[in-house]
C-alpha cells in the first residue's frame, strides 16, 4: 500500500456535494459521484455522508459482496495518517458471522455458558463412549458371532449397553438440535432455493467498464451457435478475461456496421451481463431482408470484428422499484427481459416477484428456454414463467392460442399502490404542478384534461420541469395524458381532482369517479374553495368513507399540502396519504376538522384583508408594506402586495402615447393571459424596448434605447414587484439597445444596439460585456445612416449553440434579413471580421423582434413592414436553413401564422402551454396558438406595447 494516495481528512471534507462526492469507509477515500444515479438506498443516503467517514453507516446497512467490489472502481486514495497496521489491505472488509457479539441475555437466541458447557459435556462423554465400544469389539469380538459371548459378566455387558444407548441417544439429540437451530446459521447453511445467498462474487451493476457511451469500439467474435432456423447466439470477446462489460440492467447497446457504403445501426440487449467477464453474448433473430440481421450479421465468421457502443436507453433497473413484475414477451423479445429476470434472481437481497408470460409460434422457437426454467427452479420465490404457444404439438402441456387480456388478468398480479398510478383531472397550471409531483417521486401519473391544448401543456410542462421537483432517489414515473375519463383512472390508487372551481362541475366528478374509479381508489379534491362534504351529493356511503381534501399550494416553491375530512372520510386515510406526500417530497398538514379555507387561506385572507384596508386608510403604500414584510418575514423575496399581483405577464408601455413626455413616459407593466387589470411596477423609462425575466436570479432586465441620436440608452434589472432597480449596461457602453433575451442556461445577456450597429452579450451583473458582431462604426456618418447596418432583434439557441439577429433595413423597405453566428467566436477573429456570419432569409418587409422554440427548433419573428407579407408573424423550421448564396434573393419557404396586427413589435414563445405572445404598437397583447391558431386579444390599452416577458410563477 506504500504507492496509495494519501489524502488528508480535511481535503476529503471540501468534497461534499451532489456534484462532488467522497465518502471514507475502512480508511479508504472513495469518489461516488458517478454513482449517485445507481445506489440503491438513494441519493439522500450518500448526501448525509458526503465528506465524512461513513465506516459505521456502511456497515450498519449491511452490504453485500456485490456492493464491496463495485466499491473498488471508486477508490481514490487512503486517508493520511491511518496507522501502518491498518494499512495493509485497500479492499473492503467482507464480514464473516460473529456468533458471540451478543451478550447472553440479548435476546432469546443467546445461549448461557452454561448451556455451552453442557453441550461439550455431552460430546465429550459420547465421545468417549465410542471410543470404549470400539475398543471392546476390537479386543473379544472379532467377529460377528461377539453378541453370543460374556467376557466379564453381568455387569460388563450392562455398561457396554448402557454405553451404547447413551452414545446414540447423544448423537441424535445433537443431530436434532442442529437441524432445528437455524439462528447462527451462514447464508451458506440454507438449501439452494432459499434467499439470501451470497454466492455471488462479480459485480452486475457495476457500470464503469469496457464500453464507451460516445464510442463504437471493435469486438472479435469468437463463437456462433444457431439456436433456431433464424436465430443466432453471438459471443465476443472483450480485451482480457477480466474485462467488465459496464452495462447496467435495463440498459442496451448499439451495433453499427458499414453496408454498400451506408453506415447501418441496430439496439440489442445482451443476455450476458457485469459478472460474464471478459465476454459480450446476445442472441439474435435474423431477417432475410434485414440491413444489420440478413445482409451483415448472419454472415459473419469467427474473428471478424464489430463496432459496438453503449451503454443506451433511459431505463435503469433498482432493486427495490417494484414489489412484483408482469412481463410479456414473444421470440427474440426475451432477450431485454432475460437481462432483467437474470439480475433479479442473481441478487442476494431482491425480492421482487417476476411472472412471464413467453408466447412463440412453435415450442423450438422458445429461446433460453432452459436457463429460464433453471432459474424458475432455483428461485421460485422470485420468477415464474408460463410458456404460450400457437402451433401445439400432441405433446405440449403449457399454454395455447395467444396472450391475450384474459391470460394476463389471469397470470399477472393485481396492481398495489406502489405500482398503480395517480390521475389528476384537469391539466391546467395547478394540475400539472401536482403531477410533477408524483412524477418526480418516481409514481407514474395519468392526467385527464378534455382539452387537447392542456393535455400537451401537462405533459410538456413535466417533462421540462420534473428535475426541478423533488427528488427522492427514485427515477421519475411516466406521464401520460388522456381525454377520457374511465381510460385516465384506470388502476390507479389515487385521482386528485383540480377541475375549474365550479361545485356542480365537482359534484358530478365524483359521481364520475364513483362509476369509473377502482373501488379501494382515494379520491381526493384539490378545491380550495368548497369543502369536500359539499361535493357528496350524488355518491354512495361507502365512497364517502375514502374522499378528502387535498389543498396543494403552488409546488415546487411552496409544498404545503393541507388534508381535510369530508365528514365521513375514514380515519385510517390520513396517517397513510401524509407519508405518501412526504416520500415525494411535500409538507402535509391535516386541519382537525372541516373548515372553509383550510388553514393557510383563512391566515393568508387575513393577511390580505389587512393589507388592503391599510392602504385603503392611507396608512402607508404597498412600496412600504412589502418592505416591511420582506424584513420581517420573507428573507428577501416578495412582499404580499406582490404576492397578490406579480405573476404572469411583463410588459414594456414605450410611453409613445403619452402627450405631455412620449420620450421619459416608459414603464413596466404586469398582467396576466386572463386579461387581469395592468398594474404599473416601473415607470419613468426613456423608451424602453426589450425584455425578460430571470427566475432563478428573481429580476426583470429591459433596455432603455434613450434618444436615438444620442449614446445614451441602458440596460437595466429589477426585482419581481419592480423594487430595487439597478443598472447592469450603463449609458454610453451602448447606444440604442433594442431586444434583450436571456440564455437562462449560461446566464447571460444578449441584446442587440441599433444605431450603435452592433449584437452584444454580457453576465447578468453587467461584467464581461463583449461586442460579438460589428456591422459599421456608428461614428462614421455613413455607416452610422445606413440603417440596413441596424442590429434589432435577437434570439440564442444553445442547442444548435448559434446566435440571432435581424437587421430590419429602411422603414417598410422590404430589405430585412436575419442572420445567425456561432455562441463561440472563431479562435482569431473579432465582432467586425468573424467569418462565420450567415444570412438566411433576406428581402422581408421589415423583421424586428425574434424568439426560438426550443422544443421544436423553430424561429419565429415579427415583421412591422407593409401588407400583406408585413404586420405579421412568421415562422421557419431552424432545420435546412443554411447560408444564402452571395447576391442571391431566393428565401427559403416560411409559414406566415398571423397578419393585421398594428406595428407589431415584442414577442414570446410560452412552451410549457404552447402559445405565442406578440405586442404592437397599437397598444394590443395577442395570444396565438403555437400554429398561429386560436387568437386571442388579451389586451387592448391606450398605449403603444414593445417588449413582452413570460414568467410562471
Amino acid at each position: 500500500m506504500s504507492e496509495m494516495k494519501q489524502i488528508p481528512m480535511d481535503e476529503v471534507l471540501k468534497h461534499n456535494n451532489k456534484a462532488d462526492l467522497w465518502v471514507v469507509i475502512h480508511h479508504n477515500v472513495y469518489d461516488v459521484s458517478n454513482y449517485l444515479e445507481d445506489h440503491p438506498g438513494g441519493l439522500d443516503a450518500l448526501l448525509e455522508v458526503a465528506g465524512q467517514d461513513s465506516t459505521a453507516t456502511f456497515e450498519d446497512v449491511g452490504h453485500s459482496v456485490d456492493a464491496r467490489e463495485t466499491m473498488e472502481g471508486f477508490l481514490v486514495g487512503r486517508v493520511e495518517g491511518t496507522p501502518d497496521e491498518e494499512d495493509e489491505d485497500p479492499s473492503l472488509p467482507i464480514p464473516k458471522p460473529d456468533f458471540q457479539k451478543k451478550p447472553a441475555d440479548s435476546d432469546f437466541n443467546s445461549e448461557s455458558k452454561l448451556i455451552t458447557m453442557s453441550r461439550a459435556s455431552v460430546k465429550v462423554a459420547m465421545a468417549a463412549g465410542v471410543t470404549f465400544l470400539c475398543y471392546e469389539l476390537s479386543a473379544h469380538a472379532p467377529v460377528f458371532g461377539w453378541l453370543h459371548h460374556q467376557h466379564g459378566g453381568f455387569w460388563k455387558g450392562f455398561l457396554l449397553s448402557s454405553v451404547t444407548t447413551m452414545s446414540i441417544g447423544a448423537g441424535a439429540g445433537l443431530w436434532l438440535e442442529n437441524a432445528l437451530s437455524r439462528n447462527n446459521r451462514t447464508p451458506y447453511s440454507y438449501p439452494a432455493h432459499f434467499k439470501p445467498s451470497i454466492s455471488i462474487a462479480k459485480p452486475i451493476t457495476k457500470v464503469r467498464g469496457y464500453l464507451k457511451q460516445e464510442e463504437y469500439q471493435k469486438l472479435p467474435l469468437v463463437r456462433k451457435d444457431k439456436l433456431s432456423s433464424n436465430t443466432y447466439r453471438f459471443v465476443f470477446k472483450l480485451p482480457t478475461a477480466n474485462t467488465i462489460l459496464g452495462l447496467p440492467i435495463g440498459q442496451h447497446i448499439s451495433i453499427r456496421a458499414h453496408i454498400d457504403g451506408k453506415t447501418v445501426s441496430r439496439s440489442y440487449t445482451p443476455v450476458s451481463n457485469n459478472s460474464d467477464l471478459g465476454e459480450l453474448r446476445l442472441v439474435i433473430k435474423m431477417y432475410s431482408d434485414g440491413e444489420l440481421t440478413g445482409r451483415y450479421l448472419q454472415n459473419l465468421n469467427t474473428g471478424d470484428e464489430v463496432e459496438v457502443r453503449g451503454p443506451k436507453g433511459a431505463m435503469r433497473y433498482r432493486k427495490g422499484m417494484v414489489k412484483e413484475l408482469g412481463m410479456i414477451a414473444g421470440g427474440t423479445g426475451i432477450t431485454p427481459m432475460y437481462q432483467l429476470i437474470r439480475a433479479i434472481c442473481e441478487e442476494p437481497t431482491d425480492t421482487t416477484r417476476i411472472t412471464l408470460l413467453y408466447g412463440n409460434n412453435t415450442e423450438p422457437d422458445i429461446l433460453l428456454r432452459e436457463q429460464l426454467d433453471n432459474f424458475a427452479a432455483k428461485y421460485p420465490e422470485n420468477f415464474n414463467v408460463d410458456y404460450v404457444i400457437s402451433k401445439p404439438s400432441k405433446d405440449w402441456t403449457h399454454g395455447t392460442g395467444y396472450v391475450t387480456k384474459d391470460l394476463v388478468e389471469k397470470k399477472f398480479p393485481r396492481p398495489s399502490a406502489d405500482s398503480r398510478p395517480v390521475a389528476i383531472l384537469g391539466g391546467g397550471v395547478l394540475g400539472r404542478r401536482i403531477a410533477c409531483t408524483w412524477a418526480a417521486g418516481g409514481w407514474d401519473v395519468r392526467i385527464r384534461d378534455p382539452s387537447s391544448e392542456q393535455r400537451n401543456g401537462a405533459l410538456h410542462y413535466i417533462e421540462n420541469n420534473v428535475a426541478s421537483y423533488p427528488f427522492n432517489g427514485s427515477a421519475p414515473g411516466k406521464a401520460l395524458a388522456f381525454e377520457d375519463l374511465a381510460e385516465a383512472v384506470k388502476d390507479a390508487w389515487t385521482v386528485i381532482e383540480a377541475v375549474p372551481e365550479k361545485l356542480p362541475l365537482k359534484i358530478d366528478t365524483f359521481a364520475a369517479l364513483e362509476k369509473f374509479a377502482p373501488k379501494d381508489a382515494i379520491l381526493a379534491s384539490n378545491s380550495s374553495s368548497y369543502k369536500s362534504s359539499e361535493m357528496l351529493e350524488k355518491v354512495g356511503k361507502d365512497t364517502r368513507q375514502r374522499i378528502l381534501n387535498t389543498h396543494y399550494m403552488m409546488p415546487p416553491d411552496n409544498r404545503i399540502v393541507e388534508l381535510m375530512t369530508d365528514g365521513e372520510t375514514d380515519e385510517d386515510i390520513f396517517p397513510f396519504y401524509v407519508e405518501r406526500l412526504k416520500e415525494v417530497g411535500m409538507s402535509p398538514i391535516v386541519a382537525r376538522k372541516e373548515s372553509t379555507g383550510f388553514v393557510f387561506n383563512r391566515v393568508w385572507a387575513a393577511i390580505k384583508r389587512e393589507c388592503l384596508t391599510i392602504l385603503a386608510e392611507g396608512v402607508s403604500v404597498p412600496e412600504e408594506l412589502d418592505r416591511v414584510w420582506v424584513e420581517m418575514f420573507s428573507n428577501g423575496k416578495v412582499g404580499p402586495c406582490a404576492m397578490m399581483d406579480a405573476v404572469g405577464l411583463y410588459m414594456l408601455d414605450i410611453g409613445l402615447n403619452t402627450i405631455s413626455d412620449p420620450i421619459h413616459s416608459g414603464r413596466i407593466v404586469i398582467g396576466s393571459p386572463d386579461g387581469q387589470e395592468l398594474r404599473t411596477i416601473v415607470s419613468g423609462q426613456i423608451l424602453p424596448d426589450g425584455l425578460d425575466i430571470s427566475l432563478k436570479t428573481g429580476r426583470i432586465y429591459w433596455t432603455n434605447m434613450g434618444i436615438p441620436t444620442s449614446n445614451d440608452g441602458l440596460v437595466q434589472s429589477c426585482k419581481l414587484d419592480g423594487s430595487d432597480i439597478q443598472t447592469v449596461i450603463s449609458a454610453g457602453a451602448v447606444h440604442t439597445p433594442k431586444q434583450l433575451v436571456i440564455d437562462q442556461e449560461n446566464e447571460k445577456l444578449y441584446f442587440c444596439d441599433r444605431e450603435g450597429l452592433r449584437v452584444m452579450r454580457s453576465n447578468l451583473d453587467g461584467s464581461n460585456h463583449e461586442t460579438l458582431v460589428q456591422t459599421g462604426d456608428w461614428q462614421n456618418k455613413a455607416d452610422a445612416a445606413n440603417q440596413m447596418n441596424w442590429c434589432v432583434g435577437i434570439s440564442v439557441n444553445t442547442t444548435d449553440g448559434k446566435f440571432y439577429w435581424t437587421q430590419k433595413g429602411l422603414s417598410k423597405g422590404g430589405k430585412g434579413r436575419i442572420f445567425r453566428a456561432n455562441i463561440k467566436m472563431p479562435e482569431g477573429e473579432t465582432a467586425s471580421n468573424r467569418s462565420d456570419i450567415e444570412l438566411l432569409l433576406s428581402g422581408l418587409p421589415e423583421p424586428i423582434d425574434l424568439e426560438i422554440s426550443k422544443d421544436t427548433q423553430t424561429l419565429f419573428w415579427t415583421d412591422r413592414g407593409d401588407p400583406p407579407m408585413g404586420n405579421s408573424l412568421n415562422s421557419i423550421k431552424l432545420s435546412g436553413l443554411k447560408d444564402l448564396e452571395p447576391g442571391s434573393r431566393k428565401n427559403p419557404n416560411y409559414d406566415i401564422l398571423a397578419r393585421q396586427l398594428h406595428e407589431a413589435i415584442g414577442l414570446k414563445i410560452d412552451d410549457v402551454n404552447k402559445h405565442i405572445y406578440l405586442t404592437d404598437l397599437g397598444g394590443t397583447v395577442y395570444r396565438y396558438g403555437i400554429d398561429g391558431k386560436d387568437k386571442k386579444k388579451v389586451y387592448d390599452e391606450e398605449c403603444a406595447f414593445s417588449g413582452i416577458g413570460l414568467a410562471h410563477l
